[in-house]
């Protein structure tokens, strides 16, 4: 479903859905190498300047193209990563945001190699510029990451065992509100 969703050529692993990714661990890519298919490759990048190996995991969409260590990856290295949702967290409190017709989210990756990526969350890439993203001749690739997609997503707060990368499954999507002193 996942392969015909992002209209794939090829599939080298059997994709289960993971409830709890964090930084360092595996994640299915969509790439453009020979035709358009999912990998697996490790979520965030060391760049060869670090001292102490620690994982570049954020880049910003407004400065993407001029950063040298993102650059490189712009113009050859751009994938989608597609998740059902992410998580934020702001006030306290764990958000989990979707997209009300719960169709798959496109989220705008680069990689380096077939072994690491820097997928900046939120940049939605809307299901009609999925290609364009994959086409690294699209020079114009920045842009397209930087598409306001915020509108069509819908959230709702989330249990805060979504911290803890050890918790895996389907409850980590529901809706929880915390009891108030007046739910006691």
């Amino acid at each position: 479903m996942l392969v015909d969703s992002l209209d794939l050529d090829w599939c080298d692993h059997e994709p289960k859905p993971d409830y709890n990714v964090s930084p360092g661990q595996q994640v299915s890519v969509a790439v453009a190498d020979t035709g358009r298919g999912l990998t697996r490759v490790t979520w965030g990048m060391v760049p060869s300047w670090s001292a102490n190996g620690a994982l570049i995991i954020n880049a910003r969409t407004e400065t993407l193209a001029e950063k040298p260590l993102f650059a490189t990856a712009l113009q050859r290295g751009r994938c989608l990563v597609p998740a059902t949702g992410y998580y934020e967290w702001g006030n306290g409190q764990s958000w989990y945001l979707y997209r009300q017709s719960k169709e798959i989210l496109a989220l705008a990756g680069i990689a380096t190699s077939v072994s690491q990526i820097h997928p900046r969350m939120p940049a939605v890439v809307p299901p009609s510029r999925w290609k364009d993203w994959l086409d690294c001749t699209e020079t114009r690739g920045a842009e397209i990451a930087a598409l306001p997609q915020q509108a069509e997503l819908s959230f709702h707060p989330v249990h805060p065992r979504v911290g803890d990368v050890r918790v895996q499954g389907p409850s980590l999507i529901e809706e929880h509100q915390e009891p108030t002193l007046f739910d006691v």
